[in-house]
């Protein structure tokens, strides 16, 4: 089975994405499949608690140790250590592409990583901070003094032992997918980078969620990992229950302006789930985020038809635009032509232009003709499609 171990002397506990350098290290480790996570730790926080609890959390056990020797001790000669260098910061999946079953050092050319942190190994090559031994030769570091930098022993040892050593391409350190966190300026910028890499925020054909999006992904560097994090979806569900009270009482007008700050608040508060999300092993979107994003579509619904004028004893038919409004919005943003498949499913500018018929009298003519032309466009792309 495996088990990795984990430094922690200087720069893992370090901030990146609302979480410890130490934190991202063990969802690499239990994304390798590490049943048993040693970290090397001169004592124990609260950051540790929490990394802890996060290994466990994923069914993986987690002991700290105090020096080589207790480590050397607590591996068995059959098992397989993967170790991660103080601070390393990687790409999980990029880890599971390069990382080999065999006993391996990986490396970066010596030139293409000067200044950047990483242990020279010789003159043309330093360990890029991840190795695979196996558990009998870590026996080794009991002859070495406790207070050893352990990492750096078991790169000799692997090296000496025969190990394999695997060139990685220096291209994944210029897009920010491998690093060493030791520079405390340079992470700022590594963390921008990273969230631009994988949560790409809507285009402005769709201005209301390019805006918000925009706005989610900045905010996202500064609340994940503390108190406010939530904060986005609090305030859309908050936002959502005044509309539909004031929908209650009569003032659906009211409601629908209500409406409006909640489908802002949306896709900010999704935007920062997802960041969040980033690295980690488990999950995907809050079921109460999922819950709120289609129960709004359903709020529009019921404030338009309590917006829209009386139809004499067909009271029911003021559902029929709003429902054809929203069923031809969902389908546009499927199969209508490119150009406004993004603005088909941007709710803050359809609240905008509903708000705005329903102050000035035409929410009904306004409502109908926005469901035609977006039936219209998307029956001429399948008509010319075919």
């Amino acid at each position: 089975m495996a088990r990795s171990h984990e430094t922690d002397r200087r720069h893992a506990m370090r901030r990146f994405l609302g979480r410890s350098v130490l934190s991202h290290q063990i969802d690499c480790a239990i994304a390798l499949g590490c049943t048993s996570i040693y970290c090397l730790v001169d004592g124990v926080g609260q950051d540790i608690v929490n990394c802890q609890h996060r290994a466990e959390r994923a069914g993986a056990r987690f002991q700290t140790v105090g020096s080589t020797h207790s480590l050397a001790k607590l591996v068995r000669p059959d098992d397989k250590v993967i170790a991660l260098a103080d601070g390393l910061l990687v790409d999980p999946d990029i880890l599971a592409e390069e990382l080999d079953d065999d006993e391996t050092v990986l490396t970066f050319p010596i030139d293409n990583v000067a200044g950047l942190g990483f242990e020279r190994l010789d003159a043309d090559r330093a360990w890029a901070g991840v190795l695979v031994v196996g558990g009998d030769k870590l026996e080794t570091l009991t002859q070495l003094p406790p207070d050893a930098d352990a990492a750096s022993a078991l790169v000799r040892i692997a090296l000496q032992s025969g190990a394999a050593t695997i060139p990685l391409d220096s291209a994944i350190l210029t897009r920010g997918q491998w690093g060493a966190t030791v520079r405390e300026d340079g992470l700022a910028a590594r963390e921008q980078a990273w969230i631009g890499r994988q949560v790409t925020p809507a285009g402005f054909a769709a201005p209301g969620n390019a805006v918000a999006e925009r706005i989610g992904l900045r905010l996202a560097r500064d609340i994940i990992g503390r108190r406010g994090e939530r904060a986005p979806m609090v305030a859309a569900l908050c936002f959502g229950l005044l509309s539909g009270l004031a929908a209650i009482l009569g003032k659906p007008i009211v409601g629908l302006a209500l409406a409006l700050p909640m489908m802002f608040t949306i896709p900010i508060a999704a935007v920062i789930e997802k960041v969040s999300l980033l690295g980690k092993t488990e999950g995907a979107l809050p079921t109460g985020l999922r819950i709120l994003m289609v129960a709004a579509d359903f709020l529009i619904i019921a404030l338009v038809a309590l917006a829209l004028p009386p139809v004499g004893a067909f009271a029911w038919l003021r559902l029929f635009v709003p429902v054809v409004l929203i069923l031809a919005l969902h389908n546009g943003a499927r199969f209508a032509p490119p150009a406004i498949r993004l603005l088909c499913a941007d709710r803050i500018v359809l609240l905008a232009i509903l708000v705005f018929g329903a102050i000035t009298g035409i929410l009904l003519p306004l409502a109908a003709g926005l469901a035609v032309l977006v039936l219209l466009a998307t029956m001429a792309r399948r008509i010319t499609a075919d």
